[in-house]
C-alpha cells in the first residue's frame, strides 16, 4: 500500500512538474543587469580578476533562436557557433550567444525574459564567450488598470 501511495505521489509531482509554464513577472527587479551591462562586465574582467561573472541575473530579449538540427542525416547537418545557439540583446543593442540549460523550447523570439547563469569562455563564437543560463521568468507589460487580467472589471463594488 504504501508503495502505490508512493508512485501516485512521484507521478502526480511529476505531472504537476512537467505542466508548469515560464513565470510571468510584469516589472524586472533592481538586481537584474542588461545584456549591455554584461557585455561590459565581461570586458572588464580582464583587468579586474575579482569580477563575478556567475550566477548573475541578466535581462533580455530572444533575438534568434538555433537552428534546428537533424542527428540522423549526419553532423555535418547540426550547425555551429552562433547558429547553435540562442541570440539576446537588449533594445537596439548588439546581441550575445546564449546557451539555455533546459526550457529552451518555451523562449519565443521578440520576447524579453530573465536569465540567470554565468558567461563562460566559448572559443568557436566571435566574442569568445556565451551566457549559459536557467529562464527564471517572461517579462510583460503590466495590464492596464480596471483590466479583467488585472482581477478586476473596473466597477466599484
Amino acid at each position: 500500500m504504501r508503495r502505490v501511495a508512493w508512485f501516485a505521489l512521484t507521478t502526480f509531482l511529476l505531472a504537476c512538474g512537467a505542466a508548469s509554464d515560464l513565470e510571468v513577472i510584469h516589472a524586472v527587479p533592481a538586481h537584474v543587469i542588461t545584456v549591455d551591462e554584461l557585455t561590459a562586465r565581461v570586458q572588464r574582467s580582464v583587468f579586474e580578476p575579482g569580477l563575478t561573472l556567475s550566477g548573475l541575473r541578466v535581462v533580455g530579449i530572444v533575438v534568434k533562436r538555433p537552428q534546428q538540427c537533424d542527428p540522423e542525416k549526419g553532423p555535418w547537418t547540426c550547425p555551429k557557433g552562433v547558429d547553435a545557439r540562442f541570440l539576446l540583446a537588449d533594445p537596439g543593442g548588439e546581441p550575445i550567444a546564449m546557451e539555455v540549460l533546459g526550457e529552451g523550447d518555451k523562449l519565443e523570439e521578440g520576447k524579453q525574459y530573465v536569465f540567470w547563469g554565468a558567461a563562460e569562455l566559448a572559443p568557436d563564437v566571435p566574442k569568445r564567450w556565451v551566457l549559459r543560463a536557467k529562464v527564471l521568468a517572461r517579462v510583460e507589460a503590466a495590464p492596464p488598470p480596471g483590466s479583467e487580467e488585472n482581477g478586476t472589471t473596473g466597477y466599484m463594488q
